[in-house]
């Protein structure tokens, strides 16, 4: 048996943070593990395990290289510019749209990226991913790597974003199929997860793996698992830690 000991693990870190217009993004140091995803775009970086899979699913499905990075890691001062120019060019309302103000952005956390498709005029803020057949191809796979499309149609009341066809936000496996599967956006799965706790905790299952996850608000305890189990902790950004365990052998 192993502890998971969760005394050192921040809120304010993880891939599950919650940042939007009502929580910031805190932890205000430049991720420790950035790197880019691709080779041809060296200054376009996200975090390591999050580029990982983004490398993996390009891979799998783009040969011809058709989709390309826009936008990933921004710093807190990148974002503040962006947002001053685009009120510049296009006007508060639509920057109120399309782009969080600083320290609010996604894009501060190393886990968001914005796609694009190669043969476009593509803009930083509207990029172009939508209606071809590999886009539709990328966002099937997404939620098996790891990610979501962060801002869906008909979710902007709730994160206050129009819909953003080319955002693409990493949460890890199984979140990312949790939320796709159920038409969730972060904020209301973030809702629901801090329902779950260790006692009665969520499990899902795939072919090879059993998933348990479940939350706490107390960040002083520890949590006993088998020697064979792996584990994510992440914090939400709001009130506490979500830890994700995986067992290969569960049978």
């Amino acid at each position: 048996m192993k502890t998971i000991k969760l005394k050192n693990c921040p809120i304010n870190r993880g891939p599950l943070l919650l940042i939007n217009h009502v929580y910031k993004h805190t932890y205000l140091e430049e991720p420790e593990n950035l790197m880019p995803i691709s080779n041809s775009y060296p200054n376009i970086l996200l975090e390591k395990v999050a580029a990982e899979s983004l490398i993996t699913l390009l891979n799998e499905i783009d040969n011809q290289q058709e989709i390309i990075p826009i936008s990933g890691y921004r710093s807190i001062e990148e974002q503040s510019n962006l947002y001053l120019s685009s009120i510049e060019e296009y006007g508060l309302s639509y920057t109120r749209k399309y782009v969080a103000k600083e320290y609010h952005s996604e894009h501060s956390s190393g886990y968001a990226i914005d796609l694009g498709l190669k043969h476009h005029v593509n803009s930083i803020i509207n990029p172009v991913f939508n209606h071809h057949p590999i886009t539709c191809l990328f966002k099937e796979k997404a939620k098996y790597h790891g990610f979501i499309t962060r801002y869906p149609d008909g979710k902007d009341e709730l994160t206050k974003i129009s819909s953003e066809p080319w955002h693409f936000r990493y949460v890890g496996f199984p979140h990312s199929l949790l939320i796709e599967k159920n038409n969730l956006v972060l904020e209301e799965y973030i809702q629901f997860v801090t329902t779950l706790t260790y006692q009665k905790p969520l499990q899902i299952y795939d072919s090879k793996h059993r998933y348990t996850i479940f939350f706490t608000k107390d960040v002083t305890k520890a949590f006993t698992i088998n020697d064979t189990t792996t584990y994510q902790v992440s914090g939400n950004n709001i009130n506490g830690l979500i830890i994700t365990l995986r067992d290969d052998n569960y049978a």
